[in-house]
């Protein structure tokens, strides 16, 4: 079943975190919300490995991608199962590191540095990853700062590799 931001009633999700629905809301609190739970934005029906990542989407992205967002609420609910969080938490740090920071590393003008990311070996490792994305990072600061044309098209490499780092300490706590 596909939802619509209009399914969720009057509620639509905003960032940061929020003392009651009528403040607001993110998107774990609706997850909380909807599951019956007590008000939290690291609710027990949700793997805490998505919660975060979904967390800082929720935060970091505009009220456009919230809104689609919020169409995967009801998918969120009953993730929780540490025996899987492992192995998401180093899905999404790759998702990271090969995809969503090449995509900032392309807008910001530095496609090379997005291909080294996109194709790089995983056999490596993370740590090595993590290495390789800071470098990448470096390199669009160093572009951004040299450039008279930066309006904040790039995202920001380092934030994309912390989601990965963040989902991957989440699944050890």
């Amino acid at each position: 079943m596909t939802y619509k931001p209009e399914d969720f009633g009057p509620f639509t999700l905003s960032a940061s975190s929020h003392s009651g629905p009528s403040q607001g809301m993110c998107v774990m609190e609706m997850v909380s919300f909807l599951a019956g739970e007590d008000w939290s934005d690291m609710p027990a029906c949700s793997s805490p490995v998505v919660s975060r990542f979904c967390q800082v989407l929720n935060d970091r992205m505009g009220q456009d991608f919230r809104d689609k967002l919020q169409s995967y609420v009801p998918r969120l609910i009953g993730t929780a199962s540490p025996e899987y969080d492992q192995k998401r938490a180093e899905y999404l740090a790759w998702q990271a590191i090969k995809v969503f920071a090449p995509i900032a590393l392309d807008a910001a003008g530095l496609p090379d540095q997005a291909e080294i990311l996109r194709s790089f070996d995983v056999s490596l490792g993370l740590s090595a990853a993590a290495a390789a994305a800071a470098a990448a990072a470096a390199d669009a600061d160093a572009a951004a700062a040299a450039s008279v044309r930066h309006g904040g098209g790039l995202f920001g490499v380092v934030s994309i590799v912390e989601i990965g780092a963040k989902c991957k300490r989440a699944a050890t706590r």
